[in-house]
């Protein structure tokens, strides 16, 4: 029996949110779990998240394959700077509204070229 020890990776935005600061912060990973777990680890003491401990995983949607595609999606939703789009984009990922995330992140990735 052969095993497959290829596998596809998938990179994901997510949103974190700190109840205590009322602050939201945006990343990507390909492991969302794990990131988390990073930004509220008491290690972590000198990053932009450190400040405002502890996290929560507020949403997360997969964006792409492509590394450098995730970075794309981050960056123009961080330069967005509107707490506004992202709600928008978080009640979009608790409804599971994939039609309207994909065709955001094809929108994101056209502008971007």
């Amino acid at each position: 029996m052969f095993l497959n020890l290829f596998f596809e990776v998938m990179y994901y935005i997510y949103f974190l949110f700190a109840p205590k600061y009322q602050r939201y912060y945006i990343g990507f990973s390909e492991d969302v779990h794990k990131r988390l777990e990073q930004h509220n680890d008491d290690k972590n003491t000198t990053s932009f998240t450190a400040k405002f401990k502890p996290w929560e995983l507020t949403a997360f949607f997969p964006v792409s394959d492509s590394k450098a595609e995730a970075m794309k999606v981050e960056r123009f939703i961080k330069k967005q700077k509107s707490k506004k789009f992202n709600l928008k984009i978080i009640e979009a990922c608790h409804r599971k509204d994939t039609i309207w995330l994909n065709t955001l992140i094809e929108d994101i990735l056209k502008k971007s070229t």
